[in-house]
């Protein structure tokens, strides 16, 4: 660990170096660490071809250099450690135009007790820079820190970094945001921590959250809240936290940045994509392991919480991705879990959904979804061969019934249309690809 609960042994600085290049930042270089050891749980990396890649990359960096910035505030808590506060997680890499923003919007919450641990992935277009330009303005107000580490491309091994090497002692919860999305309400922290507080037994609580364009745009309102006519929100109720609800796939997407956890929870699975769903999917189990099978332990809160903005070159959008994936695995395209035939019970163990829900019916409804999902992410990113391509596919999967996926395709697509932005969005994308741009 480099700062995390042997905080005794990480010295606060009283004044910031002389010759820094940010005047009010403090900055300690760690050399010839193995990048490695500063992960969890690292004999998980294995299972895939991709993951494996990860494993032999991680091992490479056996010596590497690391800097490690932090703000005044930062080493004024380090010292005065107040009431437990909210530590947010900031992965960043080549988000230039959006990442001052993201800081802004953490500056805005409400709630004082807020400490932004940020780690940039070897970013080559100054996301480090600005980031620390940003910091080093607001030094004495912000706690924050900054860890530049090696470029290795997985969102979950900067969030494993800084889990656990720069939470500090006094925090009392985690949250996520990546580092081109905004917060959508100044009290978003504050609504999640002011449920946990209200639910000791509750270890996590989770938003909602709508997209917005790469300008800033709006483009599709939250899925799973209505509003209220008193004002606010409420979950609807197809949406609830139910466990026949998670058999049906009836929970929209998990995503980290509207999520909360308290302090000590497992790390963040391997995974290049789908470690939102992996990781709400631990925590589904664990409640089940503690609660006699029951989902207390995680709490839906009717907020707001998050702008997601949709990018064409982020890792949940970009199709050049999944050519690299291509690659990686001999020419053949990758086949998801889910796609095995085992797929669905392994996932439903892995949440911890009671074998009551594994029906035939259950199955075929929740692979539904998985297919239309998959065709209708690659007709957004504007592939609409590979669209079609990913329909044919999921008519001759036998687990899943003709109605199934009529209806699904129809309800969410359907769903899609009815938001102009995201039909503009993906003519565009679609017009690109024709181009050749």
């Amino acid at each position: 660990m480099l700062i995390g609960d042997v905080n005794d042994a990480f010295s606060p600085f009283d004044l910031p170096p002389a010759g820094c290049s940010y005047p009010h930042l403090f900055c300690r270089n760690f050399d010839g660490l193995p990048l490695i050891s500063l992960l969890p749980d690292v004999e998980s990396i294995r299972d895939t071809p991709r993951r494996e890649t990860l494993l032999r990359l991680l091992q490479s960096c056996s010596e590497v250099s690391l800097a490690l910035y932090t703000t005044e505030h930062f080493e004024y808590l380090l010292k005065e450690p107040g009431e437990a506060n909210v530590a947010v997680v900031v992965p960043t890499y080549n988000i230039a135009g959006f990442v001052r923003a993201t800081l802004e919007s953490i500056r805005r919450q409400t709630d004082p007790n807020i400490t932004s641990l940020i780690v940039d992935d070897g970013s080559s277009d100054g996301t480090d820079a600005i980031a620390l330009e940003d910091l080093n303005a607001h030094s004495s107000v912000m706690s924050a820190c900054l860890l530049q580490i090696p470029h290795v491309g997985w969102p979950s091994v900067s969030r494993n970094v800084a889990l656990y090497n720069l939470v500090p002692k006094n925090a009392g919860y985690i949250t996520f945001m990546d580092g081109d999305d905004l917060y959508a309400d100044p009290n978003a922290i504050g609504a999640l921590k002011a449920s946990l507080e209200n639910h000791p037994r509750a270890f996590a609580a989770y938003g909602d959250y709508d997209w917005i364009s790469e300008s800033g745009a709006a483009m599709k309102p939250a899925g799973e809240l209505v509003k209220k006519i008193t004002g606010g929100y409420a979950w609807k109720a197809s949406r609830s936290l139910t466990w026949k609800n998670l058999a049906l796939g009836n929970h929209g997407v998990l995503h980290f940045q509207t999520l909360m956890v308290r302090k000590g929870v497992p790390f963040i699975p391997y995974h290049y994509r789908g470690q939102d769903s992996s990781f709400y999917a631990h925590l589904f189990k664990r409640s089940a392991e503690l609660y006699e099978g029951q989902l207390t332990g995680i709490i839906q809160v009717p907020s707001l919480v998050c702008h997601y903005r949709v990018r064409g070159k982020s890792i949940s959008n970009d199709g050049v991705q999944d050519q690299s994936r291509v690659l990686e695995t001999g020419g053949q395209k990758p086949v998801k879990g889910w796609q095995r035939p085992d797929g669905v019970k392994r996932y439903f163990d892995d949440m911890g959904i009671p074998e009551c829900y594994l029906t035939d019916d259950t199955i075929s409804l929740w692979l539904a979804k998985q297919w239309v999902n998959e065709a209708l992410r690659a007709m957004f990113r504007g592939n609409f061969p590979e669209g079609l391509a990913i329909i044919k596919a999921s008519l001759r999967d036998v687990r899943v019934t003709k109605r199934h996926l009529i209806f699904r395709g129809l309800r969410d697509l359907a769903t899609q249309l009815g938001h102009p932005r995201v039909l503009v969005e993906t003519v565009k994308r679609a017009r690109s690809r024709l181009k050749g741009v």
